[in-house]
């Protein structure tokens, strides 16, 4: 199954990822670690994330997901995912029971 853990920073996504890798066996993945080198420049410099820079970063994250997923069954993967068009756009490249997206942004 492939979880796709999202909110708000320091919500408990982490948390939540690493109970489901310890209790329950699944590969949890910190989409943090996929930062691009412009969003990374952008936190070091105080500016602010642009869509274009969002979208870029969010076309890798489908990218690493689908590649975990076809090593890994049960895959928790977490991302503080903002805008609603972010959220749909997971729940469109990975459709199914495990991803629903929702909510405001």
């Amino acid at each position: 199954m492939f979880l796709y853990l999202f909110g708000l920073p320091a919500a408990g996504k982490n948390y939540v990822g690493e109970v489901l890798a310890e209790a329950f066996g699944y590969t949890f993945y910190d989409g943090d670690l996929d930062l691009t080198d412009e969003l990374r420049d952008a936190v070091r410099e105080g500016r602010p994330f642009t869509d274009p820079m969002r979208d870029r970063f969010y076309a890798a994250l489908v990218e690493r997901i689908a590649a975990l997923r076809r090593d890994h069954a049960d895959l928790a993967f977490c991302q503080a995912t903002f805008k609603e068009r972010h959220r749909a756009q997971m729940a469109a490249a990975f459709p199914g029971r495990g991803l629903r997206a929702g909510g405001g942004g």
